[in-house]
């Protein structure tokens, strides 16, 4: 049964679980911080409250489950921030992971061969020297040309 907290309280224990800081946590749910280390000491009076202890477990406890995440899951978020994010950056990348996660976009290479064409004309001519045929034959099919011993073009 979750704990009910008054709202700064709550706000409080959602802020801890987020910085893990006693201070930053009080300031950011509205506690004021007038100096002297307030925000500290209002965040090590809260610790003590039973019911603020309570629902720090409820959050740790949720925020394992949240470490159970199925794609599911994660493309629902990344859905709601796509069509109600605050930041258009934020909804431009959640649009562009959808977009990859439902292979909508393609990646695409080029590979430029250029230094393997020498090395293809000297396995070419290795061919050619054992099997003169088979050595042409692979010549025509891969574009390369061959020279007989005279250096005239072999067709």
């Amino acid at each position: 049964m979750p704990v009910k907290l008054s709202r700064r309280r709550e706000r409080f224990c959602q802020e801890y679980i987020k910085t893990n800081s006693l201070a930053q946590a009080a300031r950011n749910a509205g506690y004021p911080d007038n100096g002297h280390d307030y925000a500290s000491k209002q965040g090590h009076r809260l610790m003590k409250s039973d019911e603020v202890q309570a629902r720090l477990v409820e959050l740790a406890r949720d925020a394992v489950s949240l470490t159970e995440l199925t794609p599911e899951m994660v493309l629902g978020g990344i859905s709601k921030i796509a069509l109600s994010g605050e930041q258009e950056g934020a909804r431009v990348r959640a649009w562009e992971l959808l977009g990859k996660a439902h292979r909508l976009f393609v990646e695409r290479s080029e590979t430029t061969v250029t230094d393997n064409a020498a090395a293809l004309e000297t396995l070419i001519a290795k061919l050619t020297a054992e099997n003169p045929a088979l050595g042409a034959s692979m010549a025509q099919a891969l574009g390369v040309k061959q020279e007989d011993s005279e250096g005239h073009t072999i067709q």
